[in-house]
């Protein structure tokens, strides 16, 4: 098994198929990060979701169903540095939710080390 660009892989022997699946809206930055602080954004706007990592872009992808509201109030749990096959392997220093989704201008204003 495994995680690619925000989907879950499993393969079937003898057979050799390959099956993915994804459950909910996911992107994914399959890269390690640099070891220190870093700030990580994502932002559903116009049809895509899109992962912003010290204020660059890193990933996107098409959003399936961009009419779906995205309501945190109810339903399910929204989760912060757990993922189908890892998770956070460090802190959280702070986490903002918008109203709006923020431009890539705004995303790359906000990572800014924070003052230590």
């Amino acid at each position: 098994m495994g995680v690619y660009r925000g989907e879950l892989f499993c393969g079937t022997l003898p057979a050799a198929n390959v099956f993915s699946m994804q459950a909910g809206l996911a992107v994914s930055y399959d890269r390690a990060l640099e070891v220190g602080w870093r700030h990580v954004a994502a932002v559903r706007a116009k049809g895509t979701i899109a992962l912003h990592v010290d204020g660059r872009l890193v990933a996107s992808r098409a959003d399936d169903d961009p009419a779906l509201p995205l309501d945190l109030g109810a339903g399910p749990t929204l989760w912060l540095g757990s993922g189908p096959q890892a998770g956070l392997d460090g802190e959280l220093a702070g986490v903002r939710l918008y109203d709006r989704a923020l431009e890539a201008d705004e995303v790359a204003g906000l990572a800014v080390k924070p003052i230590s």
